[in-house]
């Protein structure tokens, strides 16, 4: 550690001879210090002073802020207090909408049980309706290609073809005519063709024998073939565009069909018979004719074949009576399978022909099908 050294008597007379000043001097350097001093404490003066006028301004803006909130907490409060009262008007109007909604919903049920049943009523009634125009369309029958004529007899025409056509007495057929008249369609005014005549008859049997017999026989008049067509109500001959795009395919692939009475086809294919009732049916079944049209594709005709003649027999040979009778039931056997042909290829015949005319008849109506099923 290091030892303080003392300083000597010399030392410190030396030291007090240099600090003496004069008086002068130390007189103006306690003034200066007093003027310090006192500027000194005029500043904290001010700065005292401009603190409290802080402190002031920050109290009355503290009391000022005090009273807007509390003038804000009222406002609040009564806001509050409006929205209150407004939820609970609101409230009670949404529960009298409740209670309107709760009847209007009750009057809509009762509305909607009365349309209902009106529904129900109409869909009778138009069925009733259909169903007694289709009874009334049975005994009538459609004539096309009899040429127009001024001053013409027009139910006598009809009775000389018909009369000739069942080779029956003319007063007969007379009698069982009830209505005679020509009607004009949208096919004769378009085309200017001659217009259609509509007869009525009294008993469907007649109506019944003149198409079997046109079927076999057609009729003409002035070397024109007369088109012989049924009757069927507007609706059902609506219903039945929905299918003209199977028929059309059915007609070119050589298919059996027939309408059914009130909606739908029945098709005979592959040895079966297919019920088609509804146009879902309907489609289906048009893609599988479609797919196996596709699948089954046709196999090229085999060449003829060549006859060869049989070696003569002898004058001397004689067949046994074994040989004669197997010869001789063949050939019956063979006349009878080309009459049940004949018979069935007639019946189809007429089953084509009566089909041809209901579909001649709807075309007639120059109604466009389905959208998505027209030719271009």
């Amino acid at each position: 550690m290091a030892v303080p050294k003392f300083k000597s008597e010399r030392d410190m007379r030396d030291s007090r001879a240099q600090s003496r000043r004069p008086s002068h001097a130390e007189d103006i350097n306690l003034r200066d210090i007093l003027q310090e001093i006192q500027k000194l404490a005029e500043r904290q003066e001010e700065h005292q002073r401009e603190a409290q006028l802080k402190l002031d301004k920050q109290a009355y803006q503290q009391k000022e802020l005090h009273q807007e909130m509390l003038e804000m907490k009222k406002e609040i409060k009564e806001d509050i207090g409006f929205l209150k009262r407004e939820m609970e008007k609101s409230h009670r109007d949404i529960n009298e909408l409740k209670v309107e909604n709760i009847k209007i919903i009750k009057s809509q049920g009762k509305l909607q049980k009365k349309l209902d049943g009106l529904e129900f009523k109409n869909e009778k009634l138009e069925k009733m309706q259909e169903k007694m125009e289709l009874n009334e369309k049975e005994f009538q029958l459609r004539f096309r290609n009899i040429q127009e004529e001024a001053n013409e007899n027009l139910r006598k025409i009809i009775v000389k073809l018909v009369s000739d056509l069942l080779k029956q007495d003319p007063e007969l057929i007379d009698n069982g005519i009830d209505q005679v008249y020509r009607i004009q369609t949208n096919f004769s005014r378009r085309n200017r063709a001659h217009r259609d005549v509509i007869i009525h008859f009294v008993k469907k049997r007649t109506r019944d024998e003149i198409l079997m017999s046109n079927n076999r026989n057609p009729m003409y008049f002035k070397e024109k073939k007369i088109i012989v067509l049924k009757e069927f109500p507007q609706a059902i001959l609506n219903r039945r565009r929905k299918y003209f795009f199977l028929t059309d395919e059915l007609k070119r692939q050589k298919i059996r069909f027939r309408w059914e009475r009130s909606e739908g086809i029945m098709v005979t294919w592959k040895g079966e018979k297919h019920w088609l009732t509804s146009e879902e049916k309907a489609k289906d079944f048009f893609q599988k004719l479609k797919q196996d049209k596709k699948e089954n594709v046709p196999i090229p005709p085999s060449p003829p074949s060549v006859k060869r003649k049989k070696p003569k027999r002898a004058r001397h040979i004689s067949p046994k009576d074994s040989d004669l009778k197997v010869k001789l039931n063949p050939t019956a056997s063979g006349t009878s399978d080309v009459g049940d042909d004949n018979e069935e290829e007639s019946e189809e015949r007429e089953d084509e022909d009566i089909e041809s005319e209901e579909e001649d008849k709807m075309e007639e109506e120059n109604v466009p099908g389905p959208k998505w099923c027209r030719r271009n």
